[in-house]
């Protein structure tokens, strides 16, 4: 997708989704906020490297941010403040500036729960003769949690009679999460396999009864849902 040369700076909100995923919630849709920024007349550079290739909740994460100018030297003394962002969760660094070599650290707890992409943000602060230059960069996250739902035919499950239900596993960004697990009854007998489809969803024909439940094999760990 081609932002138009034209096109208005701000917060715009994308919104993706198959044929398939026309059948359920709109709020299940992947969803990201894109942020075009001005064009700035500042040339300096902004760099941002985090210590892990991977984040999980509750983590520590540090960024290094470096500030060079158009011929590649350090940008001393530059003051500076960083965000992270998650959906409405905003939380603000002090403010720091960058060191002889151009360099600063920046520490933040990520939250226990996170419903959005994580993003860090830079913004320096004004200067006569510079504008003030901001660097917005998703965070490499990865949410252990995922959503599993199963999907009767006909819209109800019925005990005793014998229906396909399907199943659906998703991601914190609606994108799909790829299981597999053994369909038990309350005494624990195994009845079933379920796998998810190449696309994700997957389905399994099943005579309902009180105490059935699914123990993942792969995609969590082995649990009961």
């Amino acid at each position: 997708m081609a932002i138009p040369t034209k096109g208005e700076f701000g917060k715009y909100h994308f919104v993706a989704f198959t044929s398939a995923m026309q059948n359920y919630d709109a709020a299940d849709a992947f969803q990201l906020d894109l942020y075009v920024k001005k064009r700035s007349s500042n040339p300096d550079k902004i760099s941002i490297t985090f210590n892990k290739e991977k984040y999980f909740p509750c983590d520590t994460l540090e960024a290094t941010i470096k500030i060079i100018d158009p011929i590649g030297s350090p940008v001393k003394q530059q003051k500076f403040s960083g965000s992270f962002s998650t959906g409405q969760y905003v939380k603000e660094s002090d403010e720091a500036q960058t060191n002889k070599n151009g360099e600063s650290l920046i520490r933040f707890i990520l939250p226990d729960t996170i419903t959005s992409q994580p993003r860090f943000n830079v913004t320096t602060k004004q200067n006569t003769n510079k504008e003030s230059l901001t660097k917005d960069v998703p965070i490499p996250y990865e949410d252990p949690y995922f959503e599993l739902r199963f999907l009767p035919e006909g819209g109800t499950l019925i005990e005793g009679l014998e229906q396909r239900i399907g199943f659906n596993a998703t991601n914190f960004k609606g994108e799909p999460v790829f299981i597999k697990g053994l369909l038990k009854n309350s005494s624990g007998s195994v009845f079933d396999s379920i796998k998810s489809g190449i696309y994700g969803p997957g389905s399994f024909l099943c005579k309902s009864q009180p105490g059935l439940f699914v123990e993942l094999i792969k995609g969590g760990g082995s649990a009961k849902k």
